[in-house]
């Protein structure tokens, strides 16, 4: 009971913050109401300073994540994942998440579909990136940027 007062505390103090915190994990997947806390944010200065006032600490372990900085966890079992892009980490959890990739195949291997979607999707925003005007000059010469 003490324990699950410190992680509604935790939870409560993230809602409160000016900062975006994103379900992520087998609770936003799968809808289970048991296990860990997972959630991403953007990875700035400010985050990890108000992440270590409640209590976190960077997890060594980490991920093996294309997008995941670090990994801060709370004692309590919250992890909050620090990313360099959190709309392409938004796109690749939906992608998943409406895919149910990740129900079927064992845990150590999930890093390899979040891996191979981000690259897939990336890919796909870069492609959609208009290119630079490669109209002809006025002599007719392909402008060289």
């Amino acid at each position: 009971m003490l324990h699950d007062m410190k992680i509604i505390g935790v939870l409560k103090a993230m809602a409160e913050a000016n900062i975006d915190f994103w379900g992520t994990g087998s609770r936003f997947s799968s809808g289970r109401t048991t296990g860990d806390f997972d959630f991403f944010t953007k990875d700035c200065p400010s985050v990890v300073d108000f992440l270590e006032r409640q209590g976190f600490f960077v997890n060594g372990e980490g991920y093996n994540d294309l997008l995941v900085c670090a990994v801060m966890e709370h004692p309590t079992g919250i992890h909050v994942q620090l990313t360099m892009d959190v709309q392409l980490r938004r796109e690749v959890r939906d992608f998943i998440a409406a895919s149910d990739l990740e129900q079927s195949i064992p845990k150590v291997e999930r890093r390899c579909i979040w891996n191979m979607v981000t690259k897939g999707l990336k890919a796909q925003r870069d492609s959609a990136k208009p290119q630079a005007d490669r109209s002809p000059d006025i002599l007719g010469y392909p402008h060289l940027d």
